[in-house]
């Protein structure tokens, strides 16, 4: 029997979501749902992302992390940490919320 799927998916849960997503070969919507469904996570909770500068990727905020997906890369999907601030052009990790915090002491 398989165990309900989380609405608020672990650290670990995203990690094998962005590996599995990653090594895909079907980059489609249903394989999307499908992945998630396969690392416990239900498919909903990726509804209305917000959409990264034009159009370049996606991007999902959780309590255990930041999934980050950007477009014609190798490594499309991404997990930083919950507290990462994503550059909307280029969907990389800008500084920290602590670090731009002490600039301001």
């Amino acid at each position: 029997m398989q165990k309900p799927l989380t609405k608020t998916p672990t650290k670990e849960q995203l990690e094998n979501f962005c590996r599995m997503r990653n090594a895909s070969e079907h980059q489609s919507n249903l394989q999307f749902q499908i992945d998630a469904e396969c690392c416990g996570i239900k498919p909903s909770i990726f509804e209305g992302p917000e959409v990264l500068n034009n159009h370049n990727g996606y991007l999902w905020r959780f309590a255990s992390g930041v999934v980050v997906e950007r477009a014609a890369r190798r490594e499309r999907f991404k997990l930083f940490a919950p507290t990462a601030i994503i550059d909307a052009d280029t969907g990389e990790p800008g500084p920290t919320i602590a670090t731009v915090a002490a600039r301001f002491k």
